[in-house]
């Protein structure tokens, strides 16, 4: 089984998460969905890359879950557990009984209409994965017909973060490989898989 690496060191969120949404927006834009970048100020010691790569991961599967019309939101938030990232939808929102197994390897959410979206249901175990790699943790609020909330934290950035280029890299299991084999024949992406600013962007 592969890995890849974490690297941590402080890094200012604002352009890491324009970088995330900007391959997103012609999505945004086909679906007919508004899609915002709130104004952001915080750092958080994290590996920027890998940053980029959850956050393109969970709006990718907001945009595909959220109808016409609806609306996506990005934001951030500075609290005593770390600084929040949230991922805001207007989309169908997901069953309570299914919360616990979200982020399960190949776990897919069904649809209103009974139907599982095709693919191998591994964006959100990834994600999961590159959040908790950095000292972070990942978890959901849905309601049924409102939407759902995907948020995750990252360590703030201390003194003696700022004063080191970087840490110590560390190795995690590389599911994306898994799920780029797994998705080859695929048709549609499933949940938290759609690979890939301005502050606001109307479908």
């Amino acid at each position: 089984r592969g890995t890849f690496s974490i690297s941590t060191r402080p890094e200012l969120l604002a352009p890491l998460l324009a970088d995330a949404v900007a391959p997103l927006v012609s999505l945004a834009r086909q679906r007919c969905v508004e899609l915002t970048l709130t104004p952001v100020s915080e750092s958080a010691l994290c590996d920027g890359d890998r940053v980029i790569q959850a956050v393109v991961n969970l709006v990718g599967n907001a945009l595909k879950f959220t109808p016409s019309g609806g609306a996506v939101t990005v934001s951030t938030s500075d609290t005593d557990q770390g600084v929040v990232v949230a991922i805001t939808d207007t989309g169908r929102g997901i069953p309570a009984h299914e919360l616990s197994s979200i982020f399960e390897r190949f776990h897919q959410v069904r649809t209103g209409d009974d139907r599982r979206h095709v693919g191998a249901g591994l964006g959100l175990t990834i994600t999961k994965h590159i959040v908790e790699a950095q000292g972070g943790r990942l978890w959901v609020e849905s309601t049924v017909g409102v939407g759902s909330t995907f948020r995750f934290t990252l360590p703030h950035v201390v003194e003696e973060a700022e004063q080191a280029a970087t840490a110590p890299p560390e190795a995690v299991s590389d599911l994306s490989a898994q799920a780029e084999a797994a998705e080859a024949g695929d048709g549609e992406a499933g949940e938290g898989e759609t690979p890939a600013t301005g502050d606001r962007v109307r479908g």
